[in-house]
Formats: C-alpha cells, structure tokens, sequence
C-alpha cells in the first residue's frame, strides 16, 4: 500500500523578509514577480571567489540552486521554482583557498492561490502531485530531462478535485522538468528532483 501525502492548503498570501547575517554579509529572500528572491551583501572584501545558493524545503537537506562569482558586494539572484509552503535558503561560499563555509539558513513561505498549477514534492520518490485551478485536469504531462530530451515513458496520470497524481516510480533519479497541459488549454513547466 502506497503512503499518502497530506496536502494543506493555505489561501492568504504571505510576503516575508528575513535576513541572516555574520560579519561577512547579511542575505535577505523576499517575494516578488511569484520569484523568491535572494539577496546578499558582503560588508567587506572578503576572500571568496563563487557564493552558491542553496535550498531545502525541510530546513535540513539543501540541494544546489545556482552559482556567481565574487566579484562585486551585491548581489541577487531569482528562484522562479518557488514553491508553496516554507523555502529554505542559504549561501555556500566558496574561499580562494578552498575553504568552504555557509551562511545562516533564511526562509520565505508561499501559499497557494486559486488559479495556479503547481507540483509537491519538489524532491519526488515515487509520485508527483499537481495543484490545479477549479473545474481542470491534467490531460498530458511531459516530462523532460535537463537537456530537454522527452523522457520516453507512459506515467500514469490520476486526476482528483483540484489535483492530480503523476505515478513516477520507475524515472531515473536526476533533475527534470514537467511540461502540463490540462483540459483547458492551459500549460505549465517546473522543475523537480527525482530521487
């Protein structure tokens, strides 16, 4: 028997600055253009050649979001597969010499909204669960790898009130992206992890 995954649905939209900081630089994440937003700036020059950025979904496993070189005080990148509930983040910062340190975790929350689709987990084992608007299934989903080769495989697709389960057990882990098209001509992409 397959495990079930709760889904609660919040309708109020949160917006939330935190910052987090050391004597280094102080980072911030805020909502904007449904983007989480990571901003940071170093107080001095410091010795690091590339900060990553990092996220987690639970506050305890991070995965690699995306990377710049140092090369300036200020900086700010977007994460447009933001998605609902808490969002982890957190800098990996990389010294000239090889030394790798972290920063303090921030977080933002997300709630959702009435007419956007969107997917949970973002690290998915077996199944991939789809939030739709009201009155909306999915009629096809396409699942492509990073290179955006289409992952040739017939995954079954269970339609539900408002959402709808991807059975995706047999994918190979790695990164991909979900092409959905659903009954009313609408189409989505994300990104997940299957692990």
């Amino acid at each position: 028997m397959k495990k079930g995954i709760t889904i609660i649905i919040l309708f109020a939209a949160t917006i939330c600055t935190a910052f987090a900081g050391n004597t280094d630089f102080s980072i911030s994440v805020a909502e904007q253009n449904n983007a989480a937003v990571i901003s940071w700036t170093t107080a001095k020059k410091n010795k690091a050649i590339r900060y990553e950025v990092e996220k987690s979904t639970d506050g305890e496993n991070y995965f690699y979001v995306t990377a710049v070189a140092a090369t300036s005080k200020t900086y700010t990148v977007n994460d447009r597969n933001y998605t609902e509930g808490a969002n982890y983040y957190r800098l990996k910062v990389i010294a000239k010499n090889g030394t790798v340190t972290y920063s303090k975790a921030i977080s933002i929350s997300k709630n959702c909204t009435f007419n956007e689709i969107k997917i949970m987990p973002e690290v998915v084992k077996d199944e991939l669960y789809i939030w739709l608007p009201a009155n909306t299934q999915v009629s096809r989903a396409v699942v492509t790898d990073m290179s955006g080769r289409e992952i040739n495989r017939n995954f079954a697709i269970t339609n539900m009130t408002n959402a709808a389960a991807l059975q995706l057990g047999l994918l190979p882990a790695g990164m991909y992206s979900v092409k959905i098209i659903t009954n009313t001509g609408v189409s989505s992409s994300m990104k997940f992890a299957k692990k």
